[in-house]
């Protein structure tokens, strides 16, 4: 864990420094352009990227928060200001500081502890995602276009897991025993719980972050495509986890792809079933 002491470069006189240009009488504040902006409800960040309308003093804290823990390159647990030197350096209200690192902590950006203050945090995905599924890509994208999505994710990272399994026994080791569990699972909360841990192994062992990080991401999506899964379909999906890694294993690649893809296209087959029978259900309701 880094270290929670500032360092010259993060101390808080160094924060003002960074965060904001002087004013005429010497103090630091939002820049009056900036503040007539917010005033009139109206905010353009420095990357001119667009005018967000109506945004509340304590987003454009919140913003300038990211943007020093980014600038800064700051890792999970690095300390940062307190809330007194961020309102003091932004020149703004603590209660819209608070209101910002509370926005902040709540996905995980900003932890928040009575001793040790403000520290950098760990996204929370999880804590995300049902939020996420307001975003446009996502609400409005199908079903099939989330499947889709999926396999091409999860496909695409099983070469990097291949070369892993071959380097590293760990690695197989780890994979087989989460196959293991899924096997092992009765109850159907668990069942589903062990499936989501399989696949995202698959994606760990690719040894990329970001990948898991996506994959975290489509998880709550499929949620209701697990939870509508009968307890005996889930036999066949325990037979092809073992089959992947096994191709896998024997380096042999297509075959491992093949497999994962036929595996996660089982839910679109399971839609358009389910499709199929609303769509005679609909025509012998007409015809009676």
């Amino acid at each position: 864990m880094p270290s929670a002491v500032f360092s010259s470069r993060h101390s808080p006189s160094a924060v003002r420094r960074k965060l904001l240009p002087y004013r005429a009488d010497g103090r630091r504040s939002l820049p009056a352009t900036e503040r007539q902006q917010m005033e009139s409800g109206r905010y353009e960040g420095e990357c001119a990227l667009q005018i967000i309308e109506k945004q509340r003093l304590s987003d454009i804290v919140a913003d300038r928060i990211r943007r020093h823990i980014v600038d800064n390159n700051l890792q999970p647990g690095d300390r940062l200001p307190t809330e007194h030197d961020f309102a003091d350096s932004l020149g703004v209200s603590r209660l819209a500081v608070r209101e910002a690192t509370r926005a902040l902590g709540f996905i995980g950006v900003v932890d928040a502890s009575p001793r040790r203050g403000l520290t950098v945090g760990t996204v929370d995905f999880q804590q995300m995602t049902p939020y996420l599924q307001f975003h446009p890509a996502i609400r409005n994208a199908s079903p099939i276009q989330l499947i889709d999505t999926r396999i091409i994710l999860e496909t695409g990272g099983l070469p990097l897991v291949m070369q892993k399994m071959k380097d590293e026994p760990q690695v197989t080791a780890t994979l087989f025993q989460a196959a293991e569990d899924f096997a092992n699972a009765k109850e159907l909360s668990a069942i589903i719980q062990m499936d989501i841990a399989f696949h995202r192994c698959l994606l760990e062992a690719s040894g990329l972050s970001p990948l898991v990080a996506f994959g975290d991401l489509l998880t709550a999506f499929f949620q209701r495509f697990r939870e509508g899964i009968r307890k005996a379909e889930w036999k066949a999906g325990i037979q092809t986890h073992f089959q992947i890694l096994e191709a896998l294993q024997q380096g042999q690649l297509s075959t491992a792809c093949s497999l994962l893809r036929d595996h996660i296209e089982s839910h679109r087959h399971r839609i358009e079933s389910g499709a199929n029978r609303v769509a005679a259900s609909h025509r012998s309701g007409e015809t009676s």
